[in-house]
């Protein structure tokens, strides 16, 4: 999978090949057909995952991680594994958000959209 980073001061996104909108300020939309799944960097161990075979990916690479390194996985970890998931038509957009509430708060969420997903109109 291609990984596109952005740094934004919000979490407004819209999947480029629908239009549909994934993440609002306030919500996720995790019923759009271009999910595939989302890691939130406050909830890292459980992903939201829509597609079955990235779900037992993510379970296989979760266990395995486990038990090799006795210790949950971090970011670069997960983001190894999205960025060799042999998908060619997802994308993985990772964003950073900055907040400046009494100094600087960096939350990071990766979601994976399926650029080949059609919706009829």
């Amino acid at each position: 999978m291609q990984l596109l980073e952005l740094e934004l001061d919000h979490f407004n996104l819209f999947c480029p090949a629908t239009g549909i909108q994934i993440l609002s300020e306030d919500d996720c939309n995790e019923d759009a057909p271009s999910t595939m799944g989302y890691w939130l960097d406050e909830f890292l161990t459980e992903p939201t995952i829509s597609n079955e075979k990235l779900k037992e990916a993510w379970a296989i690479f979760y266990s395995n991680y486990k038990k090799q390194h006795q210790k949950q996985p971090n970011l670069e970890a997960i983001e190894s594994l999205l960025v060799i998931y042999p998908e060619p038509n997802w994308v993985i957009f990772k964003i950073k958000n900055q907040s400046i509430s009494g100094g600087s708060i960096f939350d990071t969420v990766y979601h994976v959209l399926d650029m080949n997903t059609k919706i009829k109109i």
